[in-house]
């Protein structure tokens, strides 16, 4: 089962070179969980291969498309360790709490805007 955690993380406003700690939640995966996850994203792409067999023309290309992309997904999927969610953090620019919203594969330090004030932020790890 994955497990939901969190961990301090720093942010810095690009302006006024504030600091701040905010908390970064993510998901980490065991390698059960990855494993799981991997052959399901192949096995999906796999029935969309059956499905798309008996359509005229559409037969030609696209059970190829979803051969490469299960491929790469289960790929991806076996080499992902944790999954990045979210940062809440009080905005060092405008003051007010925010909740930075991040896509699974985002690696620190990146480079967000405030959600309110639209401040250029820097989410950085602590040190």
């Amino acid at each position: 089962m994955p497990e939901q955690k969190q961990k301090t993380v720093d942010v810095i406003d690009n302006d006024s070179k504030k600091t701040v700690g905010g908390e970064l939640f993510f998901i980490q995966y065991s390698s059960g969980d990855r494993t799981r996850r991997a052959f399901t994203a192949l096995g999906l792409c796999l029935l969309g291969i059956v499905l798309v067999i008996p359509i005229p023309i559409v037969h030609l290309i696209a059970p190829w498309i979803f051969l490469i992309t299960g491929i790469a997904m289960f790929v991806s999927r076996i080499r992902q360790h944790e999954a990045k969610q979210h940062v809440e953090v009080c905005c060092p620019h405008c003051e007010k709490q925010v909740k930075l919203e991040l896509s699974d594969n985002d690696q620190l330090p990146k480079w967000l805007y405030c959600s309110d004030c639209g401040a250029s932020l820097q989410l950085v790890e602590r040190s």
